[in-house]
């Protein structure tokens, strides 16, 4: 009879024991696996990146934001691939390749690496107040616009380039041709092959000339040079207050007003070359775009439209002539005329 009694004594503290033990288990748990260095800097890559299009969707104004679009997509996908890299290398090493903990931050890769390469306009400050200043379009005749308008479909300029949200890039066109009679059909051609190489550049409003640049040699223009500015040739006209007309890519030789000058809207400035450096229109044009700053690269872009002009065979009493590349290379933008 003790000794049942005992065993049953010794039964129930050892439930009690276990239940005490299970019990302190549940209260004081194993400390989780700390996570890993390359975990929170994916976490903080994440973080960071989802910041910088909140602060860009503000449009808060100034040179930060420049700089943010410019630089903080390409800063990110790259700081993301190689955290990833070392991820993979860190988690072939510390085996199990496949744990759980580890499938939050590398999704958070994968998002980063995703959106950053994804091409946007510049949320410019000045969207949605358009300038009030009334323009012409730059050139008389019938051009075509090789981009213009206000989507990436059409512009491709505002994708790459933060001041040229709303430029327009004209190119000259006769009976589906944009190259003399006499050039060969093929190519390759020079500059001075192009119908709009030489072509007078007007005046589209009444302004003063800031600035110029008239030094640059006309040569092929997918030809990069980094001496070289990318726009070329150029005049910069202040048109109101806060408010610079550029127009770019300019014949080497053909200004036609000095600096502090002032024009009226028509009077003839300079003729279209083949200075500077662009792969997306890649032959002699005129670029004009408009910004909040006189200085290159520096300004945020202003939207503008122009008036009274001829799109086709239709008469336009005011806009943004769009332009766009068909998907065999044609262009398919508006043809226009003043």
């Amino acid at each position: 009879m003790r000794r049942g009694a005992a065993k049953a004594g010794s039964r129930a503290s050892g439930a009690r024991a276990r239940a005490a033990l299970g019990a302190a288990r549940a209260a004081d748990p194993q400390p989780r696996e700390p996570s890993e260095w390359w975990a929170r800097l994916a976490y903080a890559l994440f973080a960071g990146v989802g910041l910088l299009y909140a602060y860009l969707g503000l449009r808060p104004g100034g040179q930060w934001p420049l700089y943010a679009w410019r630089y903080g997509r390409d800063l990110g996908f790259l700081l993301a691939l190689a955290v990833l890299c070392w991820a993979l290398i860190g988690s072939s090493i510390r085996r199990p390749f496949f744990q759980r903990r580890r499938l939050r931050p590398l999704v958070c890769l994968a998002l980063v690496l995703g959106v950053t390469p994804f091409q946007f306009p510049y949320p410019s400050s000045h969207e949605g107040r358009p300038s009030r200043v009334t323009f012409r379009l730059p050139c008389d005749g019938e051009w075509r616009v090789f981009w213009g308008g206000e989507d990436k479909e059409t512009n491709r300029l505002a994708s790459f380039f933060a001041e040229q949200r709303w430029a327009l890039a004209l190119v000259r066109e006769e009976n589906g041709r944009r190259v003399r009679e006499g050039a060969s059909p093929t190519g390759p051609w020079e500059p001075e092959d192009y119908l709009a190489y030489g072509a007078t550049v007007l005046a589209p409003t009444a302004g003063e000339v800031v600035w110029s640049r008239d030094e640059l040699a006309d040569a092929e223009m997918t030809a990069f040079d980094p001496q070289v500015p990318a726009l070329g040739n150029l005049i910069v006209l202040r048109v109101a207050d806060g408010q610079y007309l550029f127009l770019a890519h300019l014949q080497q030789g053909s200004l036609l007003v000095p600096d502090g000058s002032r024009v009226e809207a028509g009077q003839a400035l300079a003729r279209v070359g083949s200075s500077g450096f662009s792969r997306l229109v890649g032959e002699p044009h005129l670029l004009s775009f408009l910004q909040d700053a006189a200085e290159e690269g520096v300004g945020e872009p202003i939207p503008w439209s122009f008036q009274q002009f001829f799109a086709g065979d239709r008469f336009v009493q005011r806009s943004l002539p769009y332009g766009g590349v068909g998907p065999d290379g044609r262009l398919v933008g508006q043809r226009v005329r003043h």
